[in-house]
């Protein structure tokens, strides 16, 4: 077999008719043996002449082409298998992804385990790289399978923007695979079709003639198709700057409560209730102490307000909101001091990012709220110090846009934080959404407080920012205050507040 395999490729096709009689894997290797190096070609007629070769005479750069005679001409176990060993040899977080794709198109299962357990040691820095993102449903496959996917919990987040960038054909594999990995924390458990999904912003109006008199602005974004409503609110509702937003839902099938808090003046501890579907509101109890700019988050089926000030004092203490028992417990104090922090929810934790101190200076400090022990711990600090902005979970990664222009990525499950491409342009009281994968900033004030001309879209795949037109000016020269997410079951035909 290896003589006659051997002349045929020595002489090089000179009979070209009769090696297409001979179907495509033939001429398959007669062009493949054609375009190799010469010292190749010379390793190949000794080994197809005699049945051995030697090792060094296969180059790492001419391994495909090794392998696509192999794959034209059966029987060259022993080739096949020095394949495999210079590729395992060569095996590092350099050459990773193009091994990975060597051993998905040549079916060599061996190769795979072994790619799929050194992309996940390194799966937290690598998920935004183009090489994740174009590997195919079996490659993916491979990676959730790997043994090393039992201690990366951010698998979730790299799998969610996996299949974020092409949901057409990935998504009968995501969501088989998403079952394989711990799926209390995944990001975005609700499919899309179990629901849409809308952002309330709230920002603040002068209320009739009276410049003293402040009542809460909302506008709704819709955001599958991107449409925007002007909301209809109560118009004796009073608030005033500094004020924060949250929404109670614990799923999309339970009815979605918004609350207000805070502010400056008479609002600073003051609670208001709206029922989203009924949109009724009502005044909850007060807070314990006054406060505002301060950070308020859902979790589970409490409420906890964190930070803020009050007459030029920074208030520490952490309160809890019963909303059954429409009633405040004080659960802890903050570890450091600060108003204007950024906050996200990331199951049972509250991360608290920077934050301003009373003399004005931003800090970096890390702080989370364990809202099981209630009890608060400073894990670490970020690159930067900073204050003002808004973040969101995705997974175990927290995307945070600050309103010094910062743009961050913190890893909660290393602690670990990464810069990102930096925002063009400072902008404050900004709202963020996600959609895809891609971050859209909109709204806020420049630092000369006027209206910017843009929004801003940040995609997470090619970590760049685009500056977006307005589609309509209804979000545009808005200072918004909070914000927060609304989900609506498909079977309920509602748009919040229209």
């Amino acid at each position: 077999m290896h003589d006659n395999a051997s002349t045929s490729l020595c002489h090089k096709a000179d009979d070209k008719s009769n090696m297409e009689a001979k179907g495509p894997s033939a001429m398959s290797a007669v062009c493949v043996y054609q375009s190799i190096s010469p010292q190749c070609q010379k390793a190949m007629t000794e080994y197809l002449r005699t049945g051995s070769i030697n090792e060094n005479s296969i180059s790492f750069d001419h391994i495909r082409d090794f392998l696509t005679i192999c794959n034209s001409i059966h029987g060259l176990h022993q080739l096949r298998n020095m394949c495999m060993k210079k590729l395992l040899h060569n095996l590092n977080k350099n050459t990773m992804f193009d091994i990975f794709n060597l051993a998905d198109e040549f079916d060599l299962s061996e190769v795979t385990v072994k790619c799929a357990d050194e992309i996940m040691d390194s799966i937290n820095h690598v998920t935004l790289f183009p090489e994740f993102i174009s590997l195919t449903n079996t490659q993916m496959e491979a990676l959730v399978n790997s043994p090393q996917c039992r201690n990366k919990l951010c698998v979730r987040d790299a799998l969610y923007q996996w299949w974020q960038y092409d949901t057409g054909k990935r998504t009968g594999v995501y969501e088989s695979l998403r079952q394989k990995v711990d799926s209390n924390l995944f990001p975005i458990p609700q499919r899309q079709s179990d629901g849409r999904s809308y952002l309330v912003t709230f920002s603040l109006n002068q209320k009739g003639n009276n410049k003293n008199q402040l009542c809460p602005e909302a506008k709704v974004l819709d955001l599958h198709s991107e449409k925007e409503y002007t909301a209809s609110l109560k118009k004796n509702l009073e608030m005033n700057y500094g004020f924060a937003a949250c929404c109670l839902q614990p799923g999309v099938s339970e009815p979605p409560y918004i609350f207000l808090s805070g502010g400056n003046k008479r609002s600073s501890r003051k609670m208001l209730e709206c029922d989203v579907i009924m949109n009724k509101w009502k005044v909850c109890s007060n807070m314990k102490n006054p406060r505002s700019f301060h950070a308020m988050e859902a979790v589970h089926d409490k409420l906890y307000v964190f930070g803020g000030r009050h007459e030029g004092k920074n208030v520490s203490q952490i309160e809890e909101f019963d909303r059954k028992k429409n009633s405040w417990t004080v659960v802890g104090n903050l570890k450091w001091n600060v108003h204007s922090v950024i906050s996200a929810v990331c199951g049972d934790f509250v991360y608290l990012f920077g934050g301003k101190r009373e003399s004005g200076d931003n800090v970096s400090v890390i702080q989370v709220f364990d809202c099981r022990t209630r009890s608060v711990e400073i894990v670490g600090y970020l690159p930067v110090e900073c204050s003002g902005g808004r973040c969101m979970a995705i997974g175990q990664s927290i995307y945070i846009f600050t309103e010094q222009g910062h743009c961050i990525k913190y890893c909660t499950e290393e602690n670990t934080s990464v810069m990102l491409a930096a925002q063009p342009g400072c902008r404050q009281r900004f709202s963020l959404y996600l959609r895809g994968s891609h971050f859209s900033i909109n709204g806020g004030l420049d630092s000369q407080r006027n209206s910017p001309e843009y929004n801003l879209k940040y995609s997470i795949l090619e970590e760049s920012w685009k500056q977006m037109s307005y589609r309509s000016s209804k979000l545009r020269n808005l200072e918004i205050f909070g914000q927060c997410f609304v989900k609506i079951p498909n079977d309920l035909q509602y748009i919040p507040f229209c």
